[in-house]
């Protein structure tokens, strides 16, 4: 069974106006001067600070 895909279109659409606790323990808005979302293969979210 296919999963259904996501575009980065509607990735933004579904993040603007939230505030998203990352797994590194930060938190992330969506704006224009946001910093680096990280996304791991495995599911983990980071910030650009503490993604090695």
């Amino acid at each position: 069974m296919r999963k259904k895909e996501t575009t980065a279109d509607e990735l933004r659409n579904l993040l603007q106006d939230k505030r998203v606790i990352l797994d590194c323990g930060h938190r992330f808005c969506l704006h224009p001067f946001s910093n680096t979302l990280v996304i791991t293969a495995n599911g983990m979210t980071y910030c650009h600070n503490c993604y090695n």
